[in-house]
């Protein structure tokens, strides 16, 4: 049961009221996010919902007919007990719209002053600021776009924050959308930034609401220190400026060949597959090795770093224009066939030679790998067959797994016959034994019997260990079906009829419907 506590009474026991007919306890939420950072929610009048709270939000119930209740327990709050709100910092009461919540940017640059002693020939440089106005609460990011090796650290300048006014009367005197137009200077921690442009949704933001926008002023100047190195580097050189206008044109730009190899002329030779890298900045080339699963080349696939290669014809250096899709190329002494390349590559020769079509290069290689065979190999002889195949199926062997069930529900059931010995041999005319069939685990023992009295006295010797039986000439092993009165079953090279059996065996094959006989 929750409590509210009544304006004007201490927090005490005994001075809250309960609402015996509250069953839902719901949390309110003072807090979304925007842009991934918390910010308090607020209501239309800009007031922040968790102050609303604290000041009115139990001051709606009702007492219902209690008697003799103050007045003073159902009333709302009047203007004078909310909390104040500034009309920088209430973004609501600036846009006067709670739905939409805009981010303006403003596109400017700060003078930076060089210290003396730095630099003789600059005085100043011109760094270069974006500054985003979040019009939720009021807060300000600045940042500075980035230049490739510039050497400065740019990119966020100042977190997102609230920032005072330099010429403020407080901390409560903020900056503010209607601060920034264009041509005007705002300054921020000391830094002055010069207002040149904004944005097209910034500029149709202040247009709708009848901000001054301010006359549209020239662009960023230019900052003397790029600017002379920039007329430096593009000042003409004897020896490196080719090169280097190359590698400033074409740096990282990379053209990859598929090429083979037939290095079957020789002995043991095959044919390899590679890649060929050709850098436009330097001229330099790269080849690797795609190595096909279980090649035995190990892992080395870098088959020549790269470097300049030269030209067997012309005595130069290889170029783009001697790798052609169709090309035999000889490098170092091997004959590499170009036969394919990525689609960059194909892109870069159309636009840079013209060529539509690129030619379908025979190869003679097929992906298609050939299937492995894998064979089993016959038993070591220790343990059982599974045992066996399991040394081969895992690094660590592991015991067979075991139909757990079928060992519990028949453990101790077992059928037993009457076989005699088919021979040919006259010392096993006459021969009986007992064959005993385990039902649990499918397994076969063999006693042969007294000669004088058969089953019905003890056994005179053990002929077979317990074991699985596999049927000759297929991986099967002998089961219940196999144990039929007049079936003859062939193991290790004895055959053995049997002849009858006793009653449990009987009984028990009736009663799951096998006909014994059959």
């Amino acid at each position: 049961m929750s409590s509210y506590p009544v304006p004007g009474l201490p927090l005490l026991p005994g001075n809250n009221f309960r609402n015996p007919s509250q069953q839902s306890y719901p949390h309110k939420k003072y807090f979304e996010y925007v842009n991934g950072s918390a910010v308090a929610q607020r209501d239309p009048d800009g007031v922040p919902v968790s102050a609303r709270t604290k000041d009115n939000g139990a001051t709606n119930v009702s007492l219902g007919d209690q008697g003799g209740a103050d007045d003073s327990l159902s009333r709302q709050p009047s203007a004078a007990t909310r909390p104040a709100s500034n009309s920088n910092t209430a973004t609501t009461g600036i846009l006067g719209r709670t739905d939409v919540k805009p981010v303006l940017r403003w596109f400017g640059f700060w003078k930076e002053e060089v210290p003396a002693g730095v630099s003789q020939q600059d005085a100043f440089r011109i760094r270069k600021r974006v500054v985003l106005i979040y019009t939720e609460d009021n807060t300000i990011q600045v940042s500075e776009p980035r230049e490739q090796n510039s050497g400065l650290d740019q990119g966020q300048i100042v977190k997102r924050t609230n920032i005072p006014r330099s010429n403020g009367k407080g901390d409560d005197d903020l900056l503010g959308p209607q601060d920034f137009q264009r041509g005007g200077v705002v300054t921020m921690f000391g830094q002055t930034i010069n207002i040149i442009d904004c944005d097209k949704f910034t500029e149709s933001f202040y247009q709708e609401r009848g901000w001054d926008l301010g006359e549209s002023s020239s662009e960023i100047p230019e900052d003397p220190y790029l600017t002379a190195r920039s007329s430096k580097h593009a000042a003409p050189s004897k020896k490196t400026d080719l090169s280097y206008r190359k590698f400033l044109a074409y740096d990282r730009v990379t053209l990859r060949f598929h090429a083979v190899w037939d290095d079957r002329s020789s002995l043991f030779g095959e044919v390899r597959r590679f890649t060929v890298y050709y850098f436009l900045a330097d001229d330099t080339v790269e080849i690797t090795e795609v190595l096909a699963e279980n090649s035995g080349r190990g892992h080395a696939k870098t088959f020549l770093k790269r470097q300049k290669v030269p030209n067997p014809e012309t005595g130069a250096h290889l170029s783009e224009s001697d790798l052609m899709v169709g090309n035999t190329v000889k490098i170092f002494g091997r004959d590499f066939l170009l036969y394919d390349a990525d689609n960059f590559t194909k892109a870069f020769y159309q636009d840079r030679f013209g060529i539509q079509e690129f030619p379908v290069v025979d190869t003679g290689i097929t992906n298609e790998q050939q299937e492995v065979i894998q064979e089993i190999p016959p038993p070591t002889g220790f343990g059982s067959e599974e045992d066996s195949l399991s040394s081969c199926l895992f690094v660590v062997p592991r015991p067979p797994k075991k139909n757990v069930e079928k060992l519990m529900a028949l453990e101790g059931k077992k059928l037993r016959y009457r076989a005699r010995l088919v021979s040919d041999i006259p010392d096993d005319a006459g021969r009986t034994f007992v064959l005993t069939f385990f039902l649990q685990d499918d397994t076969i023992a063999i006693f042969e019997s007294d000669q004088q009295s058969g089953m019905a006295t003890g056994l005179s010797g053990k002929f077979l260990e317990r074991s699985k039986i596999k049927i000759p000439g297929s991986n099967h092993y002998y089961t219940m079906e196999h144990m039929r009165k007049g079936h003859t079953l062939q193991i290790f090279g004895h055959k053995f009829y049997l002849e009858d059996a006793d009653q449990f065996t009987k009984d028990y094959l009736s009663a799951r419907g096998i006909n014994l006989d059959a």
